[in-house]
């Protein structure tokens, strides 16, 4: 299996079972799809309900440099040291946009009453993502995920809460909970734009009445290593979702995309990202993306693939990744000088 994507601090290996990590290392969480065994008795383990597509996906661990502690709050189940709070929960219920405000309360209640106020990572698995919305509205429940989740925000930081976004992810899964799991930090991260890219937070009405509360990457802080969070990531250049219907023109945009996030000039290098996980639309498709992202994995790249639908109907393919930092690579936090327009 390729070696762990951090150099200290916090660290993310693949494990083909639910064993132990690197000698010296403890665990802290550990995300478990669907095939695989028992998990490790000392982490805090996550299970999404969304299915591996291949036999050989691994357990993902994230472990650290010191034993982690273990509790629970807020619905929450939690797993921390000094450095970073790990935290995940499940919540039921019909009302997506009431579900979406109390457990994003619960995780800010948590986060700053605990000492670890800077979000670095937060995944979300939202139930039938593109179903339409009760009562006849023209709103999916993705839409209405995104204004539970920004009025929280919102409420707890106040109208500048944007600034305070993290790396972030949000796909579909076709039954169960809202399942809700997040990195945190007492020491604030690096939150990055991409360049050929609308912030998400400034998505024009017509994705919705709230745009989604997430930045497209977030630098871990020093204490905890090197890793580049990057956000669940799709072919949309502007606000504009690009080349509908067609899988591999999908993947070459996307993977353009991660690349700007990187500094690099076009797809990135599998040195610079060497966790990649791509959420597919259609199982069918699997065959194709893999042959595409073959040299990824050829090179040491660790890449997983998951089933579970996107947040617009004509996108097929998302993928986020854990990246390399480069010190002295330029990043736009802003698009000022990109040459968008939102047509």
């Amino acid at each position: 299996m390729p070696s762990p994507v951090t150099d200290s601090g916090l660290k993310l290996e693949f494990l083909s079972d639910a064993s132990t990590p690197t000698p010296g290392r403890h665990p802290l969480a550990v995300v478990v799809h669907d095939h695989l065994g028992g998990p490790i008795t000392s982490a805090l383990t996550v299970r999404p309900r969304l299915a591996a597509l291949t036999p050989d996906t691994p357990a993902e661990l994230w472990s650290t440099a010191e034993p982690a502690q273990h509790g629970e709050a807020l619905g929450f189940r939690l797993s921390w040291t000094n450095d970073v709070l790990f935290g995940a929960a499940e919540l039921d219920g019909d009302d997506l946009e009431d579900a979406a405000c109390r457990v994003y309360g619960a995780l800010i209640e948590i986060i700053e009453t605990r000492g670890y106020p800077h979000l670095l990572r937060v995944w979300n698995v939202v139930p039938r993502i593109g179903a339409p919305a009760p009562g006849g509205s023209r709103l999916d429940r993705y839409m209405l995920f995104c204004r539970g989740r920004a009025a929280t925000f919102e409420s707890a930081y106040g109208s500048g809460f944007e600034a305070r976004l993290c790396a972030g992810t949000a796909v579909g899964s076709d039954s169960g909970p809202l399942s809700v799991w997040f990195i945190a930090s007492p020491t604030e991260g690096e939150h990055r734009e991409n360049p050929r890219q609308v912030e998400a937070y400034r998505y024009p009405k017509r994705y919705g009445p709230q745009p989604p509360a997430f930045a497209r990457a977030t630098l871990a802080p020093g204490a905890l290593g090197t890793g580049l969070f990057v956000s669940g990531t799709a072919s949309v250049v502007g606000s504009h979702s690009m080349h509908p219907g067609d899988l591999e023109a999908q993947v070459e945009e996307t993977l353009r995309n991660i690349g700007a996030l990187i500094g690099a000039d076009d797809a990135p290098d599998a040195e610079d990202i060497p966790y990649l996980r791509v959420y597919l639309r259609r199982a069918g498709d699997l065959a194709a993306i893999r042959a595409r992202l073959a040299p990824y994995a050829c090179d040491g790249t660790q890449v997983t693939y998951l089933r579970a639908d996107i947040c617009r109907p004509e996108l097929l393919v998302e993928i986020e990744g854990l990246a390399r930092h480069r010190r002295g690579r330029s990043q736009l936090r802003r698009r000022a000088d990109a040459g968008l327009h939102e047509g």
